[in-house]
This record gives structure tokens, sequence and C-alpha cells, in this order.
């Protein structure tokens, strides 16, 4: 049985969402997550041209859903290249008083990240990505299903 199954989640996120990078690098989070999140502080994690949001006890569970036993072999190479991939390039962010939260120029680069944004709900994460990127999973996900 996996660490998740039976599990009770706080967290349940859906939807889609349209919204906008200011000049300073801010989103605001729409206010159906903000409702959620029982926490200020979150992990911005650039996946597969996407930007990924944890709270930090998901962001655990996914990284440890990555190795056998849930932590990884620190005398293995792979393990080592797999916990780089995961959390070089990770972010700390707060979400300020007015819901937003800062995307850095390094993470809004890696994930392709213009003026517009779309704002989608993954179940245990959030995704943030460009509406091109968003057009492409749509499209893959309508032949998938």
């Amino acid at each position: 049985m996996s660490e998740r199954e039976g599990m009770a989640f706080d967290c349940i996120f859906s939807g889609t969402y349209t919204h906008q990078l200011d000049a300073k690098g801010r989103v605001s989070l729409p206010a159906k997550f903000r409702k959620q999140l029982a926490t200020t502080s979150v992990r911005l994690v650039p996946r597969n041209g996407v930007i990924l949001l944890f709270t930090t006890s998901e962001f655990g569970v996914w990284v440890q859903e990555f190795f056998e036993g849930g932590k990884p072999d620190r005398r293995s190479a792979k393990d080592d290249r797999t916990m780089f991939s995961l959390l070089a390039h990770a972010e700390d962010v707060e979400i300020d008083s007015a819901g937003r939260i800062n995307v850095s120029p390094e993470l809004c680069a890696r994930a392709g990240l213009g003026k517009e944004v779309k704002i989608v709900g993954m179940f245990d994460h959030i995704q943030i990505m460009s509406p091109e990127k968003y057009a492409s999973l749509d499209a893959e996900s309508e032949e998938d299903l």
C-alpha cells in the first residue's frame, strides 16, 4: 500500500483560471485556492515547462514518491541526480496579504511565462503555465481520454 492510499487530503485543487503577472513578477492566486491553503508559505518547482506550487508538506510527499522506500540512497549517483533535479531550482515563497506570490525571473524563464498565465488545480498541487502550454496539455489530455 502506498503512503497516499487511504489518506484524506486537506486541499483538493481543481479548475483553471487566467491571471496576469505584474511588472514585479507577482501573480494573484485564485481566491478558491487561497481559501484552501492553510499556510502563507509555499514552494515553487519548475518541471516540464510549468511551475508546480506545493504546500511544504505536499512537496515532501511528492519528493519521497521518487524514491523506493521514500528516501534517496545517498550513495546512489542516480538518486543524487534526481534530488538535484527536484531541489536545485525549487523556491520558497510567501503569499502576501493581497494573495499574491512572486515568481522569480528564473522560474518565469524556465516555464516560458509571459504576462498572461493559466493557474490550474491539479488535486494536491497547483500548476502555473503559459496559455500556450495550457493549450498543448489540454489537447494532449483530450487525446488520452
